[in-house]
């Protein structure tokens, strides 16, 4: 799958979801025309790949013009400002196509471990097209401290940590992990871990994501963790 074929995708409401759509989409334009998801898909696609070809200096707008084959006036309809436009664009990259609530609680429910549920969808991001083209240039920016790379992690980085200790908090009431933990520290091993061996050209495979849970959970894990109720216990919970 292309870059802008998976971008369409991934800003599609149908395709991911509502809420994915709403999170990752620019705020929302009152009047005028509909906007299409095909033309933000050329618009971030060019982007992304001049990011990846020529870093942050050499993503003008007149090169996305030329790269997008879309106007200025398209461009600048959609995002106010170049810097808005690459945010945008490192978003997507970053984020993929986040699941909503429900398709996080499912997965926990059926891994039985929030930790577990974090390292599958951890891996399933840094294991894309668009992430892996465009790493290097969030990690410079970070590095660097420039504004994209201070709004990056605002915008991005920040709101990922805080529901990752939100659902962490929830798992800790019910047991599955230890109240002791490092909230921010136990997701730092998770996705630290999943990040190092995509940098070092390792595969993440499955087999790999769950023994690193494994790893983690092997101190993290709280009492309901590593002494599961009968299923008579969880009978008698549930009235």
């Amino acid at each position: 799958m292309g870059i802008n074929a998976q971008i369409s995708r991934d800003r599609d409401p149908i395709a991911a979801g509502s809420d994915a759509a709403t999170s990752l989409a620019p705020p929302r334009r009152t009047r005028g025309r509909p906007r299409h998801p095909s033309t933000d898909a050329a618009i971030l696609g060019a982007t992304i790949e001049l990011l990846t070809d020529v870093g942050i200096r050499g993503t003008t707008t007149n090169a996305i013009v030329d790269r997008s084959g879309c106007s200025k006036a398209t461009i600048y309809r959609r995002w106010p400002t170049r810097d808005a436009l690459i945010l945008d664009a490192l978003r997507t990259a970053m984020q993929g196509r986040p699941a909503d609530i429900e398709v996080v609680v499912d997965l926990e429910r059926e891994l039985g471990s929030t930790l577990h549920a974090a390292a599958r969808r951890g891996a399933s991001v840094f294991d894309s097209q668009i992430l892996r083209a465009v790493f290097p240039t969030i990690a410079r920016e970070l590095l660097i401290g420039s504004a994209i790379g201070e709004q990056f992690r605002t915008s991005v980085f920040v709101p990922i940590r805080t529901d990752a200790k939100a659902r962490l908090l929830e798992a800790i009431g019910r047991g599955e992990i230890d109240p002791s933990v490092d909230r921010d520290l136990v997701f730092d091993l998770i996705y630290g871990g999943l990040m190092y061996r995509v940098l070092v050209g390792e595969t993440v495979e499955d087999e790999t994501v769950a023994a690193l849970a494994d790893l983690v959970m092997s101190g993290a894990a709280g009492p309901r963790y590593r002494n599961p109720p009968s299923r008579r216990d969880l009978v008698q919970d549930s009235r």
